[in-house]
C-alpha cells in the first residue's frame, strides 16, 4: 500500500518522545500489545460507537441495527520523507470488546483509512 500525504498526519517539529507524550496526554495507549509484531511505535484509543461520528458515513458500516461496535482509533507512527515523524491512523473494531470482528476486519483489510481516519485523529489531537 502506497501512502499519500493526505493519509497521514505529519509531525515536523516533534521528537518521538514528544509525540508519544502527546498521545499519552490525549488518552491514547502507547503501550499497545499487537497481534502482529511491528518495528514502529503505535498508539490506540477507544473512540466509541459509529453513530457518534455522523459526519463520517464511512464508519456506518460498523453500525449494525442490533449491535453497534465499539471502535478504536489505531495509529502507526512511521517515518515520512526526510525522516519526519508521521501518524498513519485507521479505525477498526476495538479488540477489547470485539475480538472476532477485529480479527475479521484485519484479515479482509476492512479498516477505515485515509481522509476520514486522519480527520478523526486530528479531532482527538486538537481537543
Amino acid at each position: 500500500m502506497q501512502l499519500k500525504e493526505e493519509d497521514v498526519v505529519l509531525h515536523r517539529n516533534l521528537t518521538l518522545a514528544q509525540l508519544q507524550a502527546l498521545y499519552d496526554k490525549k488518552g491514547f495507549n502507547t503501550r499497545v500489545i499487537l497481534q502482529t509484531p511491528r518495528d514502529n511505535p503505535v498508539a490506540a484509543k477507544s473512540i466509541g460507537f459509529p453513530f457518534n461520528f455522523t459526519d463520517f458515513p464511512e464508519l456506518m458500516t460498523w453500525n449494525h441495527s442490533k449491535n453497534s461496535l465499539v471502535l478504536r482509533l489505531h495509529v502507526d507512527i512511521i517515518r515520512w520523507d526526510g525522516g519526519v515523524l508521521a501518524s498513519n491512523p485507521h479505525v477498526e473494531p476495538d479488540p477489547r470488546f470485539h475480538k472476532i470482528e477485529h480479527i475479521q476486519c484485519a484479515l479482509r483489510a476492512g479498516e477505515t483509512r485515509g481522509k476520514p481516519a486522519v480527520a478523526i485523529l486530528r479531532r482527538f489531537l486538537n481537543s
